[in-house]
């Protein structure tokens, strides 16, 4: 099998994996390198699951047991894994959505994806399939009944945006905010932003509709763009097409009056977290660009359910517990202990574990320590801290107004929890991925 005739293959829609566990049959298997392992170690695997062709680079040997026939070597699988799904995607005219940004852009694509597929049937990119390899094994699963394609595009590094556009070629951007996220691969704040915008850059080259900014954030506010790119903004700003008022009612319900072209509608959402504001407003504005119904879009959110270790509120006998772990840094974390304070009610408490925010660079000790001086003027809420990793233990030097433990990992705090943890009526989990928070709570 050549490149040639593994793309016909493509075409058909048949898919492709990177991992031979959860590979279906029929799919493509690209080997590409793991973390401890390379992907070619398992290609044997894949072939006994059902894999119709196998590509490894060109430095490995043939698998056992796998026809010649069968595998097609490359010396970059990667590379070509994009530059097949880029070919594949331009056989569709649907409008494809990325959703870019420094918080929010996981859970506005979730929301933004439900609404759409209650109108029309619509791909969305699982997790945080946003990267060289997410986006590409997304596209591959396009099928001709699909109406739209929301999906998610990240970022660490300076050009990042612009590559992965130039896979996806998307018809509408949207972006959430600029925040201090992966300051470790950028070095400046002007760094981050000018990555995230590339998706402008890329829409106003590329012929792209639409762009829909986040009105309150003052740089994006403040960009300015070509009048053959429509540029719409949510939120509070002078000309958002979509703004609105979030009202805490639980931990499991809040209400949103919205406004979407001056006319006011109301809803209640299962969801916690004021946060989550401009996530809804952003979904919302982005339907309504692609002309659904205000009334038929906030039907669709009553039934809206968040994605596991994010804004994930369950209770365990009296205790409520707000599971919102899948990625932390410093505007994302502020922002999260904010939504807490204004939700906490006397007389509750809350219980917080921290875990360390990563890929701050020389941003880390100060970060951490904004964190510390956040907590302060809400000690009365604070029935004590656990900070995980070795982040924390850098700025834990001053006595501070409630209880706190420190813990190098999350394996310690399960083998040595504070009793307190327990005893508070919430309680918060709140770190970077790499923490894995939610190890905890498998006690």
């Amino acid at each position: 099998m050549d490149i040639e005739g593994l793309q016909q293959y493509l075409f058909t829609g048949a898919g492709a994996s990177i991992d031979s566990r959860t590979l279906s049959p029929g799919e493509v298997f690209f080997a590409l390198p793991g973390t401890r392992t390379h992907g070619a170690a398992y290609a044997r695997n894949a072939w006994e699951k059902g894999a119709a062709y196998i590509v490894l680079p060109t430095e490995y040997a043939l698998p056992e047991g796998v026809p010649m026939e069968n595998i097609i070597f490359t010396e970059d699988p990667l590379a070509l894994l994009g530059k097949v799904a880029a070919a594949y995607r331009r056989l569709f005219s649907l409008p494809v959505i990325a959703v870019g940004g420094s918080n929010g852009k996981t859970t506005t694509k979730a929301l933004l994806g439900h609404i759409l597929s209650q109108h029309a049937p619509t791909l969305i990119s699982p997790k945080s399939w946003n990267n060289a390899i997410g986006i590409p094994l997304t596209l591959l699963r396009l099928k001709p009944f699909h109406k739209f394609a929301v999906v998610e595009i990240g970022d660490n590094r300076p050009g990042e945006v612009r590559e992965l556009c130039y896979i996806l070629q998307p018809t509408m951007g949207l972006i959430t905010n600029v925040g201090e996220d992966h300051m470790e691969g950028y070095g400046s704040l002007q760094a981050n932003r000018a990555t995230k915008w590339e998706l402008a850059h890329y829409l106003i080259e590329n012929g792209g509709k639409w762009l829909l900014l986040n009105g309150e954030d003052k740089w994006l506010a403040s960009q300015h763009l070509p009048e053959r790119l429509q540029v719409e903004y949510f939120g509070t700003h002078p000309l958002a097409c979509v703004s609105g008022e979030w009202i805490p009612i639980d931990w499991w319900h809040s209400r949103l009056i919205i406004k979407v072209n001056g006319e006011t509608f109301e809803s209640e959402l299962p969801l916690w977290g004021s946060y989550n504001r401009l996530n809804v407003l952003a979904a919302l504005a982005a339907g309504h660009l692609l002309g659904l119904a205000p009334e038929k879009m906030i039907e669709a959110l009553v039934s809206f359910q968040t994605e596991a270790c994010r804004s994930q509120v369950f209770q365990r006998g009296e205790q409520i517990i707000i599971l919102d772990a899948y990625n932390a840094n410093p505007s994302s974390l502020r922002a999260s202990l904010e939504a807490l304070w204004e939700t906490l009610r006397a007389p509750q408490s809350a219980a917080l574990i921290l875990g360390q925010m990563e890929e701050l660079g020389s941003y880390t000790y100060e970060a951490h320590y904004a964190v510390i001086r956040q907590l302060l003027p809400h000690s009365f809420h604070i029935q004590g801290v656990v900070f995980i990793g070795p982040y924390w233990r850098e700025v834990l030097r001053d006595s501070l107004p409630f209880r706190w433990e420190w813990r190098s990992s999350v394996n310690e705090l399960k083998d040595t929890p504070p009793h307190w943890l327990t005893e508070a009526s919430v309680l918060y989990l709140k770190g970077s991925r790499k923490q894995a928070l939610e190890k905890f709570l498998e006690r």
